[in-house]
């Protein structure tokens, strides 16, 4: 199964990187630091589009919610 991790700087998500479901383990750590870095909303969707993970810098390092704001 693929997965996406996508960038919110500008209020549009973008593809930053696809790769297989097996690799998410290596993905999160990098997703949250991406997110932490630029003051962005970070997530990593699934092949259907749904919502694995979300990282809203805004509201704090470390906060994560299965959501699509």
């Amino acid at each position: 199964m693929k997965h996406k991790l996508q960038l919110n700087t500008t209020g549009a998500w973008r593809n930053v990187i696809d790769f297989d479901a097996e690799n998410l383990k290596h993905i999160r750590p990098a997703a949250a630091l991406l997110a932490s870095i630029g003051q962005a909303k970070v997530q990593i969707v699934d092949e259907d589009g749904q919502v694995i993970l979300f990282i809203n810098a805004g509201k704090g390092e470390g906060n994560q919610e299965a959501s699509h704001a």
